[in-house]
């Protein structure tokens, strides 16, 4: 019998073939092995951010339903909220409202549409009433936040400190206001995710990011900053050759250090033609009760200063709202040096990040507003929750959950007095 001989180039060809697929499978199995964690880590934090801060807000809720009567529909809207379900339904002012010494009363247009706006566009596809919408787009900017965070720290840090670090942010500075009909969740999910897109290098997708946060609060200006001090690097960089150049990279950066800023000044342009006055915001901030200016932080010196010595007391329930907001701020600080100190040494965090914090933290002690107000603020500067994560990650179960107890047990009793008792504005 004649034996069929098969030609030697073939099977030399057909070995490569299954070596090429075989490596190609073995590539693609290790890069999806590798970005399986991150996955996994963005989906836990998700899900452990609206597990431990849904039951952070029961609680809070469940005091104040037992000690005050409230009602959750009427926690979760007051305040601010009220303004804001206000301006969903009836827009603006289109002129100033002066009292009788002639200053300006407090006006809607102190505050800026996106939030209002968006309150209504939801509310119109839902059905759901203004105050429901509100609520629903700060739950959900509170899950985009902290998932955020967690791709932001997890890279460096590991596993456990992104998911400490969710955990102390959902219990954390003024956490009640996260699920409120506050802007500053919203603020704090854009800004979150505007620094992974500059880690990322997603020129477009930052600028949009911070354009939109723009639209929310003037302390948006601390993102901004952020934005425009990568523009300014990446310009530099290019410039020294450090970075790939051309017209397409170039003309990227300048657009992201030009365009960064349009939300904020986009809104301060318009009030100024409505109301002919180029200051219409300054003016409508400085309202009796709000008194909202950069001072460059003498309000917040002295009112730290007459804490210590006393003469901050004998106001009642002011003085108590005052030393609650400093619970919150004189840590916020000390962590914000922490965090200055790794900017300049370590930068095991990435520095856009740690740019945005310290911004964040700065820009309302610098301005002469309400001392109580600050710490809802210090929100969007979710870097300040790292430092305090990295302490715990390398700490026994035990003691973090001691540890996480303790400032959740701090939040609740603060958050509760606030909103039910205190007679100014978290």
């Amino acid at each position: 019998m004649s034996r069929t001989t098969v030609p030697r180039t073939t099977v030399t060809q057909s070995d490569d073939v299954r070596r090429e697929s075989a490596r190609g499978a073995v590539t693609g199995l290790a890069a999806r092995l590798r970005s399986a964690p991150r996955r996994s880590t963005a989906v836990a934090a998700g899900y452990l951010y609206t597990a431990v801060h849904g039951l952070f807000m029961a609680v809070v809720l469940s005091f104040l339903a037992a000690y005050k009567g409230m009602s959750p529909s009427k926690a979760l809207d007051r305040w601010d909220g009220l303004i804001y379900v206000r301006i969903a339904g009836h827009g603006y002012e289109h002129k100033f409202v002066l009292l009788p010494s002639g200053k300006p009363a407090r006006m809607d247009i102190a505050f800026f549409p996106l939030y209002p706006y968006l309150m209504r566009s939801v509310s119109e596809v839902t059905r759901l009433p203004y105050e429901a919408s509100g609520v629903l787009i700060s739950v959900l900017a509170g899950i985009a936040a902290a998932v955020g965070l967690a791709v932001l720290v997890e890279p460096r840090l590991g596993r456990r400190a992104a998911l400490l670090s969710v955990v102390l942010w959902a219990v954390g500075v003024d956490a009640m206001i996260e699920s409120m009909v506050y802007v500053q969740t919203l603020i704090a999910a854009l800004a979150v995710w505007t620094v992974i897109a500059l880690v990322r290098g997603r020129r477009l997708v930052a600028t949009v990011l911070v354009i939109l946060a723009g639209l929310c609060h003037s302390t948006a200006a601390a993102l901004v900053l952020t934005v425009m001090a990568a523009a300014t690097l990446e310009l530099v960089r290019i410039g020294r050759g450090r970075a790939p150049g051309g017209l397409r990279a170039t003309a990227g950066a300048v657009g992201m250090l030009v365009a960064a800023p349009l939300g904020i000044i986009g809104y301060w342009a318009f009030l100024a033609l409505r109301f002919h006055r180029w200051d219409a915001w300054f003016y409508a901030e400085s309202a009796p009760g709000w008194n909202s200016k950069v001072d460059l932080g003498k309000y917040s010196l002295k009112t730290l200063v007459s804490q210590i010595d006393g003469s901050d007391f004998g106001h009642g329930r002011v003085t108590e709202a005052h030393l609650i907001a400093t619970l919150w701020i004189v840590p916020a600080i000390l962590i914000g040096l922490f965090l200055l100190r790794d900017l300049v040494r370590d930068r095991r965090l990435p520095w856009q990040l740690t740019v945005l914090t310290l911004a964040a933290l700065a820009l309302p002690l610098l301005d002469s507003g309400p001392w109580a107000s600050k710490p809802r603020f210090l929100i969007p500067a979710v870097g300040l929750v790292v430092p305090p994560a990295i302490w715990l990650a390398r700490r026994s179960t035990r003691v973090q959950t001691a540890a996480v107890a303790v400032v959740c047990a701090i939040s609740v009793l603060s958050s509760a007095y606030l909103i039910g008792v205190a007679p100014v504005a978290p």
